[in-house]
């Protein structure tokens, strides 16, 4: 009777766990979109500081999304 309850549990566990969604991006429109999305809910103060940090990230960790992302930034800062 254990060995059965055992083997059961496992099996309802491991359904559970691979039955899950996943809600992170998985490629970079989605990653891009949810940035965008984010820097849209910024007050001012925010924006000037994720503006500071994603200049900062484009100089040590330069990449796509980042450059992309500072741009967005650019642009919103620009019309405050």
């Amino acid at each position: 009777m254990y060995k059965i309850t055992t083997i059961l549990l496992f099996v309802f566990a491991t359904t559970f766990t691979f039955s899950q969604t996943n809600n992170s991006p998985q490629n970079y429109t989605d990653s891009l979109q949810l940035a965008k999305s984010m820097v849209d809910l910024l007050s001012p103060a925010e924006l000037t500081k994720q503006r500071e940090r994603f200049i900062y990230l484009n100089r040590t960790q330069p990449s796509k999304i980042n450059k992309d992302v500072l741009v967005y930034i650019e642009e919103k800062y620009k019309n405050l």
